[in-house]
């Protein structure tokens, strides 16, 4: 039996890269708060997910596009085992190049770049079927070309589950919230 309750203020417009499954198995299960349990990349959804029995683990990611749409998003985490918890990093690049600009009076300017980066890092800790788990996140967004400030955005969740609750002998529960 799986019930998820999520209630978040989810991040939008320039910031929505976020949002993009950071792995297939994610993307496939429908980038749910228990899509990606046990991997680095649920950071993103839920830091108390990121915990695992594993010493590290490390997970590498390209979403590919169109060749011709010039746009990157590339995943990077790494977690690793501190005794009963655990410590995630991750990075997130997100880009677009030769977006074509235009004035005012529709004349043609050239092209710009537009850029996003985020870095993060959590902390998860395990007891019994219970797990915690908090994560700060540093993003950056940057146009080229162009008159405009880098903007910076900061982004602090907490997470709890409850992972594999018996019901019976063959039916567990598992649920969890973020906060972000």
């Amino acid at each position: 039996l799986f019930l998820s309750l999520s209630l978040a203020n989810n991040v939008g417009n320039g910031l929505a890269f976020l949002n993009v499954p950071a792995t297939a198995r994610s993307s496939s299960l429908g980038n749910t708060m228990f899509s990606d349990l046990s991997n680095p990349s649920s950071i993103l959804i839920n830091p108390s997910n990121t915990w695992h029995q594993s010493s590290y683990k490390l997970s590498l990611n390209n979403v590919i596009f169109h060749p011709e749409l010039d746009i990157q998003l590339n995943h990077s985490f790494l977690s690793f085992k501190l005794m009963e918890s655990s410590m995630t990093l991750g990075f997130i690049q997100h880009g677009i190049d030769d977006i074509e600009s235009y004035g005012d009076d529709a004349i043609f300017n050239g092209y710009i770049s537009f850029s996003d980066l985020a870095f993060l890092i959590g902390y998860a800790y395990k007891t019994s079927n219970i797990n915690w788990g908090i994560s700060s996140t540093v993003i950056s967004e940057n146009f080229s070309n162009i008159d405009y400030e880098s903007s910076y955005y900061f982004q602090y969740d907490i997470g709890m589950s409850f992972i594999n609750m018996p019901i019976t002998n063959t039916i567990d529960f598992s649920t969890g919230i973020t906060l972000k």
